[in-house]
């Protein structure tokens, strides 16, 4: 696997509805510390909050739900070609997943959900912490390892209020080896960025190293 130096570091949730009961507001939810198998949240009576810690808290409840109508608030359509591009890159470095269709539409994007977004990078962003988030504006998940690869893997979470910024980054860090004598590590990030409606929307992947 090609190794980077790394600068940057980021991106799970299970989301249910009892029978006969309302399907769950996504935008209704606070953070419940993840165990070792699944992250779960409960509602909260809380007025819903624009701020990007609450957007962060959203997105990755949408993407642990794996519902397209719920993950696709977050990007606007059409794509451009280097988002899609950039999307795809990111499997590249953490699964095997193959795209089908145009991604760079709506259609083809929500047909792709399962393939679009790593399960075990879903499951770290349930490990971040929101109130470390708002304390020191970055947090790390636990490590995770893929199958046939000596790389740990993380993801890191960064905001920046001020500037509605919020980046997701998978980290991967390769140990010593004959080739290398120190250990070399690379990302890949998904950015987000509030727009002029205050909400958290897809901007692009950054490849670090």
């Amino acid at each position: 696997m090609k190794k980077y130096i790394v600068l940057f570091s980021i991106v799970g949730f299970l989301v249910s509805c009892k029978p006969n009961q309302p399907e769950k507001n996504a935008e209704n939810v606070t953070e419940v510390p993840a165990d070792s198998s699944t992250t779960t949240f409960v509602e909260t009576t809380n007025d819903v909050k624009n701020d990007v810690y609450s957007q962060f808290n959203r997105l990755r409840l949408a993407l642990a739900s794996q519902n397209p109508k719920l993950i696709t608030t977050f990007f606007d359509f059409p794509l451009t070609d280097n988002q899609a591009i950039g999307l795809e890159e990111v499997l590249k470095f953490t699964t095997t997943s193959k795209i089908v269709g145009d991604i760079t539409l709506q259609k083809d994007f929500e047909n792709n959900i399962a393939n679009l977004f790593d399960k075990k990078v879903i499951k770290a962003l349930g490990e971040i912490s929101i109130e470390e988030l708002k304390e020191k504006n970055v947090a790390q998940s636990k490590i995770f390892h893929l199958p046939n690869d000596n790389a740990d893997y993380s993801v890191y979470v960064y905001t920046d209020e001020a500037e509605g910024n919020l980046d997701i980054s998978v980290n991967a860090t390769y140990p010593p080896s004959e080739d290398n004598e120190d250990a070399l590590e690379s990302a890949a990030i998904y950015n987000f960025k509030k727009d002029s409606n205050d909400k958290l929307k897809f901007k692009q992947v950054l490849m670090a190293g």
